[in-house]
């Protein structure tokens, strides 16, 4: 039988031709792998949504709060999903059913602290103003009727947050800006997932997103 041999120069070139399509290969598939990411933290979004819903329907059409305020405290409102059992547990005591408040491109993970959350903030305004209950300082907070919002599908509600670290979330955005304080988290390829009072989802680059200080949508809603 002929046996067939490939001579040095042959291999190297081969092994050349297999480097190169590699090269041309490998960043497509990362950046389809990282849309897949993204498309998977849009889907937690809409389900978060969903819950937004239910607690609407639930509530007499008043949207989920950013604070609730009671008698011995106040809950953020991932915890309140919880206490009035919407989902059923936290994020940080597995992923059972709370899956969806877990950004798969984010590295830090939820750990043991009964402030790791998720990865997903809220957005805090005083022109949107949706906590709920009499606060420390006496000041009682009516809520947001879903009805009253002019522009629902121009204001954030919920979205990507900055993640700072495994045992510390604050799931309140106060800023544009990605930061440890409470800062939209631009982990998408320079962008964030928004969901929007109305229910739609939208990835945001960065600098698609105005200053918390602009008076309009979609941080603050028009009176």
């Amino acid at each position: 039988m002929r046996r067939i041999f490939f001579t040095l120069i042959e291999l190297v070139c081969t092994i050349s031709i297999i480097a190169i399509l590699a090269s041309l290969l490998l960043p497509s598939l990362k950046k389809a792998k990282d849309m897949a990411r993204q498309t998977v933290c849009a889907n937690n979004l809409k389900q978060v949504e969903s819950i937004a819903a239910f607690y609407l329907n639930d509530y007499n059409g008043y949207a989920l709060p950013s604070y609730t305020f009671h008698a011995t405290g106040m809950t953020y409102w991932v915890a309140e999903l919880f206490w009035a059992g919407y989902i059923p547990n936290l994020p940080y005591q597995g992923n059972r059913g709370t899956q969806f408040l877990v950004c798969p491109e984010e590295p830090i993970k939820p750990l043991n602290s009964t402030r790791s959350y998720g990865h997903y903030g809220i957005s805090h305004n005083d022109n949107i103003r949706t906590a709920v209950g009499t606060d420390w300082t006496s000041i009682t907070h009516p809520g947001r009727k879903i009805e009253t919002f002019k522009k629902p599908s121009e204001v954030f509600l919920v979205m990507d947050q900055h993640f700072p670290s495994s045992v510390d979330s604050r799931i309140i955005v106060y800023n544009n800006f990605d930061d440890a304080n409470g800062g939209v988290g631009f982990r998408h390829g320079n962008g964030a997932n928004f969901l929007y009072i109305d229910g739609h989802v939208k990835c945001l680059k960065i600098l698609q997103v105005p200053s918390r200080a602009y008076p309009n949508p979609p941080w603050c809603d028009v009176q």
